[in-house]
């Protein structure tokens, strides 16, 4: 399952490494803290500073991914009650590492499930801000349904962080990756692979 995974997310990641390069420096010179990109009708792109997240509205809620921090997290919540009054009813967290994750507490407290790969659990650094998810899965695939939409959660094996994921919306052709990188194969803090990409 991962190979073919590394090779689709490898095909997508060579076609717009430089693109994506260019528009995170512009994004950082010129553009405010937050913002929300609209991707597709359903699917958009959150920004806080470096950091990205994606934001997926269906018919019965909202799914977020890797809220980031609380400051982030509540500007997150500010930007989605700008396009639907949906709850948020999913957080999914991408991997292990606190500096993605440390903003749950603002959905989870209005109810929201947590789902995260059962090895970025394991190894997910001790933070006070981090919120333990509700839901973890040990396949190399998983998918959560809400309303008119699913995700499927794709573990690529060993990358960035532990219990990596991408995460791809089959119905608006949209896959979210973050802080990937394939194993003795390239620099990671040399290039930014961030985060929505159209299909």
């Amino acid at each position: 399952m991962r190979k073919p995974v590394h090779g689709m997310i490898a095909g997508a990641s060579v076609a717009t490494a430089l693109a994506l390069t260019v528009a995170v420096a512009a994004a950082q010179t010129s553009a405010p803290q937050f913002d929300l990109t609209k991707v597709t009708d359903h699917v958009y792109s959150f920004r806080s500073g470096i950091h990205r997240a994606m934001v997926v509205v269906t018919s019965d809620g909202v799914i977020v991914t890797d809220p980031i921090n609380s400051a982030a997290a509540k500007n997150m919540m500010d930007e989605i009650r700008k396009v639907t009054d949906k709850p948020v009813k999913f957080v999914i967290y991408s991997h292990n590492h606190w500096d993605h994750i440390a903003g749950a507490r603002t959905f989870k407290d209005q109810g929201a499930k947590i789902i995260q790969h059962a090895l970025a659990a394991q190894h997910t650094r001790p933070n006070p801000d981090v919120v333990p998810a509700d839901e973890t899965f040990k396949d190399d695939k998983h998918v959560v349904t809400l309303g008119d939409q699913t995700i499927e959660l794709i573990y690529v094996g060993p990358s960035h962080g532990s219990g990596m994921i991408v995460m791809r919306v089959p119905k608006e052709r949209v896959l979210n990756i973050v802080d990937i990188c394939t194993p003795q194969r390239i620099g990671f803090r040399t290039r930014r692979f961030a985060n929505i990409l159209k299909t």
